[in-house]
């Protein structure tokens, strides 16, 4: 298998288990960031949703602009709404330790694909955490607004 049909097949398996790594992820966010608590559990999973969402589209099309689009636009929103980007990149993490897990259960019988499927998975959420510490660069070093008058 390829690497394009290992990144196939691991985008498959996201959507085929979308709500089990839903919530999976959701207790474990609320436990390790306390930004997450403070969301209704609805929110959360929806937010968790479209994030493995955006990973599998990642995964199937190899599409990075469409990934950096998603990631800039959500990781604003959500730095607007009072996460911090240590934050978003810790539940990044979360999202790349349940794939790998879900990878390495379903993928065990092809243990070079699973390896090179957790590798693609790994990449990817490097890339979410450099363009959110972008992110977050940019927010401390752009001058702060005039207060209205």
């Amino acid at each position: 298998m390829d690497g394009t049909a290992n990144s196939s097949r691991a985008a498959e398996l996201v959507v085929a288990h979308l709500e089990s790594l839903v919530a999976r992820t959701l207790p474990a966010a609320c436990s390790q960031v306390p930004w997450y608590r403070s969301l209704p559990a609805a929110v959360l999973q929806e937010m968790f949703r479209h994030d493995y969402e955006a990973l599998a589209a990642m995964l199937a099309s190899n599409d990075m602009a469409a990934l950096r689009a998603y990631v800039e636009q959500t990781g604003i929103e959500r730095i607007g709404k009072g996460a911090s980007a240590p934050a978003l990149i810790a539940a990044a993490a979360l999202l790349e330790n349940e794939v790998s897990q879900l990878i390495a259960v379903e993928m065990a019988p092809d243990h070079a694909s699973a390896i090179a499927a957790t590798r693609r998975v790994q990449l990817i959420t490097k890339n979410v955490r450099m363009i959110l510490s972008g992110i977050n660069l940019r927010l401390l070093t752009q001058p702060a607004a005039p207060p209205p008058r």
